[in-house]
């Protein structure tokens, strides 16, 4: 598949991903997908496409402020209705971020890269380990530490080896933990999540090493292609790793407590 249909499809395999989740809704009518899994932060509920009219929108968003459940909802090339961003800001929910939406073509990479003699990578296989994971996940992405027990349970539900649908990976600075990233694996498609590195091992390649290792567990189980939607800090990381950007994505969250900062 082309690059964007790439980027639109392993957002809708995340959310995907999540109704797995007890009591989460797969919401899948033809005119959105997305997921409310009614767990307590944003991540882990929203809508990834959209083929509505403007006066369908609102009604999508009352589903999720109902039940008090945070959510996100993505704007990406084939979104439809036309001025969807106006109207979501205009009903309570506020701009997160802008990212380049990337993609690679596993098969024309060289991926078979050797690791410095000081770094070591794990794939996690119990949840047990996540720990290494959060010590550098939590702070290189300004996490609340109460969150921690979210994100474990989320992992814990969907599970831990071959054959599940999340791989976690930690890369180890002279066995401390120091980077992170997370894949997504779905037939010919991998997508690449929560990479971060701690301040202090930036500029060494490992960022790029353990994103490499996901990128090369994604190829020797099928996959042909990866994607992942950038940060600023990770651009060029990836244009070195052989992806190109094919689209801006935009994102737009909503939480309970935006609606009671609007009644105050």
């Amino acid at each position: 598949m082309d690059g964007i249909a790439a980027i639109e499809t392993i957002t809708r395999n995340c959310y995907r991903s999540f109704a797995r989740f007890r009591n989460a809704e797969l919401l899948d009518d033809g005119r959105i997908f997305g997921v409310m899994s009614h767990m307590p932060i944003p991540f882990f509920s929203g809508i990834a496409t959209t083929n509505l009219g403007a006066d369908d929108v609102v009604p999508v968003m009352d589903r999720f402020r109902a039940q008090q459940c945070p959510f996100r909802w993505w704007i990406t090339p084939s979104t439809r209705p036309e001025g969807l961003e106006a109207i979501l800001k205009a009903n309570g929910m506020r701009h997160a971020y802008d990212a380049p939406g990337m993609a690679a073509d596993l098969t024309t990479l060289d991926l078979d890269v050797p690791l410095a003699a000081n770094v070591t990578i794990r794939q996690l296989a119990h949840v047990d380990e996540m720990p290494h994971y959060f010590t550098v996940f939590i702070p290189a992405f300004s996490i609340p530490a109460g969150d921690a027990v979210v994100w474990r349970d989320a992992y814990e539900q969907i599970g831990f080896g071959d054959g599940v649908a999340w791989t976690h990976y930690v890369a180890f600075l002279d066995d401390q933990p120091v980077a992170t990233t997370s894949l997504l694996l779905d037939g010919a498609l991998g997508g690449i999540d929560n990479v971060a590195t701690l301040e202090q091992a930036r500029g060494r390649g490992i960022g790029a090493a353990v994103t490499r290792a996901a990128m090369r567990y994604a190829r020797d189980h099928g996959a042909t292609q990866a994607a992942l939607q950038s940060s600023d800090l990770g651009y060029r990381v990836y244009r070195g790793l052989g992806f190109v950007e094919y689209c801006n994505l935009r994102l737009y969250d909503w939480r309970p407590s935006y609606q009671l900062s609007s009644r105050a």
